[in-house]
């Protein structure tokens, strides 16, 4: 048997409120790992997108124009 099986069929051995508070704690564990490299993908995408405007490689659009275009989009789709 595997240190995973012996480990699952340890946990569900345990009472049912015990095998929750363990699944809560490695989902919060997970979601905080999951946060993490969210946010750090995100940061290497905003300096990307900032080095794009800042060489000129990018045209800005006024956030007026761009929330109309989206919306047109939008009504197009629905």
């Amino acid at each position: 048997m595997s240190d995973e099986s012996r480990l699952l069929e340890e946990i569900q051995s345990l009472p049912t409120h015990i095998q929750i508070r363990i699944a809560e704690s490695i989902l919060d564990r997970i979601e905080e790992v999951d946060k993490a490299a969210y946010e750090e993908s995100w940061n290497r995408e905003i300096a990307r997108r900032l080095e794009e405007i800042r060489e000129g490689r990018v045209e800005c659009v006024p956030c007026e124009e761009a929330m109309t275009e989206v919306e047109e989009m939008v009504r197009k789709c629905t």
